[in-house]
């Protein structure tokens, strides 16, 4: 969808075909984190949507309880691309303006039944930002008339909104219940205070290695536990496959830390039979 003239951004959208006619049926709009690449291909193929990676049908899928919007965002990303790269964006505001001029599109041309379906902004990760900052926008303009919409909610998934109180949080809270122990805290806390000051100081990238350093660490001394439930162990979340479970290993978190994707399976599949379904990206361009 031509969010500027010159930047489009791509698009998923699935309905549900027998949806309630008689009362309000949701729509869910699904960011996901930069890292993993395409909300498209990783939150609906790999999470959430009617099909898994492997186009088998999905027990879980949203989709029996709302009508879904998958958006690769930012510019870019996935199979979002501008027509010339002095059109990528640099900052959020840029971004979420863009995912803005999307959602008015959807309201006035391309899906007008989004008037009266309260609409869902779900953010996972770098997402979760997307998401709050999106949601603002359009509270603003359902409050001063100029926008026709329902805002059912924001909803954040492990959003990226302050890394370096996550980063300081780890150590305490996995001692309280249990998952490090106290000779291993106290390097886990030294680290968390070390992001703060670099993410302070400006250097981001250093930031980013010692929180990566940080869930190493956590990980090696808690091989068993789940980094996506600490509660649990790896194998006892029934809702997760393995190869969700093992995409936050220290392998993955260094693949996203260089920008890599985290699944080749699904890399494999968005390039391969999916990108020729869609036919949305011109030859040439990637």
């Amino acid at each position: 969808m031509d969010t500027r003239g010159v930047a489009l951004l791509c698009l998923l959208c699935i309905v549900f075909p027998s949806a309630a006619a008689n009362r309000p049926w949701p729509t869910v709009l699904w960011l996901s984190s930069i890292c993993s690449g395409s909300a498209v291909g990783h939150g609906n193929f790999l999470e959430i949507g009617p099909l898994d990676v492997n186009l088998k049908p999905r027990q879980w899928t949203w989709l029996k309880v709302a009508d879904l919007l998958f958006v690769d965002a930012p510019v870019g990303v996935g199979f979002s691309y501008p027509k010339s790269p002095g059109m990528l964006v640099t900052t959020d505001d840029q971004a979420v303006e863009d995912l803005a001029a999307l959602v008015e599109a959807l309201l006035e041309d391309e899906l007008p039944t989004l008037r009266h379906s309260p609409l869902y902004i779900v953010g996972e990760s770098y997402g979760g930002k997307f998401a709050a900052m999106l949601g603002v926008i359009l509270s603003r303009g359902i409050r001063k008339g100029t926008l026709k919409l329902t805002l059912g909610g924001v909803v954040l998934g492990d959003a990226w909104i302050s890394p370096a109180d996550y980063s300081a949080s780890y150590g305490k809270l996995l001692h309280y219940v249990s998952r490090l122990n106290d000779n291993t805290v106290a390097d886990v806390n030294k680290m968390g205070v070390m992001v703060k000051e670099q993410m302070m100081a400006e250097k981001y990238a250093k930031a980013r290695q010692t929180f990566t350093d940080q869930l190493d660490l956590i990980e090696s001394q808690f091989a068993d536990m789940s980094m996506d439930n600490f509660l649990l162990d790896t194998g006892m979340y029934p809702v997760l496959t393995i190869s969700n479970l093992k995409a936050n290993s220290s392998s993955q978190r260094s693949n996203q830390k260089s920008g890599l994707a985290p699944n080749k399976t699904i890399v494999q599949g968005m390039n391969g039979p999916i990108k020729k379904k869609f036919r949305l990206i011109p030859k040439g361009l990637i």
